[in-house]
C-alpha cells in the first residue's frame, strides 16, 4: 500500500483523476502485480469516514439527522485485492463513471439490519453528501472490521473513486510473491509519472496491521509473560511436593535395598508410581483445559485455542519435572 497526495502540489481535479488512473494502470502493467486498486482510506487507520443516511421504512436515533453508515471511495477490483468476497450484485466498472448515476455496494450486516431476508440490490439509500444525494445498491460484501478489532459488526457502505474524487488516495497492490521487493517497484513508477510528488507512506499490509494490532499483541505477550510465570511456578511447586514425598520414603528404600532389592527396581518403582499420579493429574488438566479454552477463543490471534502444541510442551514440562522430582531424591535414597 502506498498512499499519496496530489493536492501537495498543487493538482486539479482532473489532473489528479488523470495522475490516478495513469498510475493503476501501470501498476496493473508490472510483472507478478495480480491485481491493483485505490481507496480514499483503509480499514483500521487513524482516519474514519461516515455519513448519516436516510432508508425507507427505518428512523434515524434520537437526536440524529439520519441513520450512521461508514463510508469508503474505492476502485474497481478493491475488493479482489484485499480479498474481500463479494456476495451478491456487481463490483463497480468503467460504467460507474463522475457522470454515470450513482451507485454504492453495502456490506452484509447492512444489508441484515435494514433488508432482513430480502434483497438489497436495485434498493436506494439518501444522503446530503456531494452532488448525488440518492444512490442505488448494486452489491453486497462480506463485512470486515473498519474501525478496530473488537468492533461488533456495523453498517458500512463503498461508493465508487470516480464519483466521489479524493486528493488522498492510497494504491493498493496484491503481489503474486513477496510483496516487499514490490514497493521499490511501485514507488518508481510514481516518480517516473512526477519525480516531485513525495511518497507519505509506502509499506506491506503486515507493516499496517502492526498498529491496529498492537493491543492485542500487548495483551497477548501480558498474558504470555503471565501463562509462563504461572507454568513455572506450577513446575516448581510440583517437584518440591514429588521430591518431598520421595524423600520422606527413604527409610523405606533402605528397608527394601537391605533385604536384597535392587538399586534399579527401587528407582523404577518410585519413578513409576510418581509418573501414574502426574499422568493421571495431566490427562485431567487436559480434558479441563479443553474445555475451558472455547472462552479464550476471542482473545487468541494466530492460534487456536486448542493448539496441540501448547498442550503438548506443557504436559511435557510438567512430565518431566514428575520424572525429575521422583528420580533424583530416589537416587540419592538408594545411596
Amino acid at each position: 500500500m502506498v498512499s499519496l497526495n496530489v493536492q501537495i502540489l498543487g493538482y486539479s481535479e482532473s489532473r489528479g483523476r488523470a495522475f490516478y488512473q495513469q498510475l493503476l494502470d501501470r501498476v496493473k502493467a508490472i510483472p507478478g502485480v495480480r491485481s491493483a486498486s485505490l481507496a480514499n482510506y483503509l480499514p483500521l487507520g487513524f482516519t474514519r469516514l461516515g455519513v448519516t443516511v436516510a432508508i425507507d421504512g427505518h428512523q434515524p436515533p434520537p437526536g440524529s439527522p439520519g441513520i450512521p453508515v461508514g463510508l469508503a471511495a474505492i476502485a474497481p477490483e478493491y475488493f479482489q485485492t484485499m480479498g474481500i468476497p463479494l456476495l451478491r450484485g456487481r463490483d463497480f466498472g468503467p460504467q460507474d463513471s463522475s457522470e454515470a448515476p450513482g451507485v454504492v455496494i453495502i456490506n452484509e450486516a447492512m444489508a441484515r439490519r435494514f433488508w432482513p431476508g430480502q434483497d438489497p440490490i436495485g434498493r436506494q439509500v439518501t444522503f446530503d453528501f456531494g452532488n448525488r444525494p440518492s444512490f442505488e445498491i448494486v452489491g453486497t460484501v462480506k463485512t470486515g472490521k473498519y474501525h478496530s478489532l473488537r468492533e461488533t459488526p456495523e453498517p458500512f457502505m463503498y461508493r465508487p473513486i470516480a464519483q466521489f474524487y479524493s486528493y488522498r488516495t492510497t494504491l493498493i497492490v496484491r503481489a503474486a510473491n513477496d510483496p516487499e521487493p514490490m514497493l521499490a517497484t511501485v514507488e518508481r513508477e510514481i516518480h517516473d509519472l512526477d519525480p516531485n510528488l513525495p511518497v507519505i507512506g509506502a509499506e506491506t499490509m503486515r507493516d499496517y496491521m502492526k498498529m491496529p494490532l498492537f493491543p492485542a499483541r500487548a495483551a497477548g505477550m501480558l498474558l504470555g509473560a503471565f501463562g509462563l510465570l504461572a507454568l513455572a511456578l506450577v513446575v516448581t511447586g510440583l517437584y518440591g511436593v514429588v521430591a518431598y514425598v520421595v524423600s520422606q520414603r527413604t527409610r523405606e528404600i533402605g528397608i527394601r535395598m537391605a533385604l536384597g532389592a535392587k538399586r534399579e527396581d527401587v528407582l523404577s518403582l518410585v519413578v513409576r508410581q510418581g509418573l501414574t499420579l502426574t499422568s493421571i493429574g495431566v490427562a485431567i488438566g487436559v480434558v479441563v483445559a479443553l474445555g475451558l479454552t472455547r472462552f479464550l477463543a476471542s482473545l487468541l490471534y494466530g492460534v487456536k485455542p486448542t493448539d496441540p502444541l501448547t498442550f503438548v510442551l506443557v504436559s511435557v514440562a510438567l512430565t518431566v519435572t514428575a520424572l525429575l522430582a521422583c528420580y533424583i531424591p530416589a537416587r540419592r535414597a538408594t545411596k
